[in-house]
């Protein structure tokens, strides 16, 4: 029985929608930016399909390990022209966002 319930909560833990990444997406960085309190915001030209929050935006938290570089990333997309590629997992804010799992990211296409 403990078996079972451990299966279980596995499958729930890793088939389970709402904390699983939405896939990648090709998009342009129409703007981003910072809050007061360091979170950031990227907004895109088409909404990150995110299920509990579908936006055409993603916020990261200050405290993530990757805040800087997700701006940073941001700023070059809109400077160079460049495409980018998102995957997110879950809502920050009310927005799709980015987790620390390998699954989700944002990164610049060619």
């Amino acid at each position: 029985m403990r078996k079972l319930i451990l299966m279980s909560f596995t499958c729930l833990l890793f088939c389970n929608p709402a904390i699983s990444s939405t896939g990648w997406m090709i998009t342009r960085v129409q703007y981003a930016g910072t809050y007061g309190n360091g979170d950031v915001y990227v907004v895109f030209s088409d909404n990150v399909n995110e299920p509990q929050c579908p936006a055409p935006r993603i916020d990261v938290p200050a405290s993530h390990p990757n805040a800087r570089n997700v701006l940073a990333t941001a700023y070059a997309a809109i400077a160079s022209g460049l495409t980018v590629a998102v995957s997110s997992s879950g809502c920050f804010n009310g927005y799709p966002t980015l987790d620390t799992a390998h699954e989700t990211g944002f990164m610049l296409r060619s």
